[in-house]
């Protein structure tokens, strides 16, 4: 099973680290994201972790691979391996890009609303490999959890 899906994961590991345009629209902010290969697996995982895909879930990977112009392909392969259960998370190269994959796999998890116990068990291992305590992950759920809500009040104002 492993070998029919070794040209997507090998296409995955060669596209790791590589830097993708990232959309310079005004009112987006410009994250920091080195290796969106990378999160972009991160974030997939996310979306398979409770066991059901979410319409928003799925709407966020999309505008994450639209906003840095990743080729649909390249999701479109992620995916087909995180499906066979093959796909594993993959970290940032440097410490200093934990903390901002960390806020985009937060929002993931909330694109739906809420964050499950097996997303939970998600973002707890992905903050102990960076030393990033429970409390802090919570912290960050809430404020993430809040700032998401006046964003979308706000559009709904507009």
């Amino acid at each position: 099973m492993l070998k029919e899906f070794s040209p997507y994961i090998e296409r995955i590991i060669k596209l790791k680290g590589q830097a993708f345009a990232v959309d310079a629209r005004i009112h987006k902010k410009a994250d920091r994201i080195y290796d969106p290969i990378s999160l972009l697996s991160s974030l997939v995982l996310v979306l398979f972790a409770d066991g059901k895909i979410d319409p928003a879930e799925k709407q966020y990977l999309d505008e994450f691979v639209k906003n840095r112009r990743i080729p649909q392909k390249v999701l479109e392969d992620i995916l087909k391996v995180a499906e066979a259960g093959e796909l594993k998370i993959l970290t940032p190269n440097e410490t200093l890009d934990a903390s901002d994959w960390l806020d985009k796999l937060i929002e993931m998890c909330l694109a739906d609303g809420e964050v499950c116990s097996k997303e939970q068990k998600l973002l707890l291992a992905f903050g102990a490999k960076f030393n990033i305590l429970a409390i802090d992950i919570n912290l960050r759920i809430k404020r993430i959890r809040q700032r998401m809500y006046l964003e979308n009040k706000e559009i709904l104002k507009s």
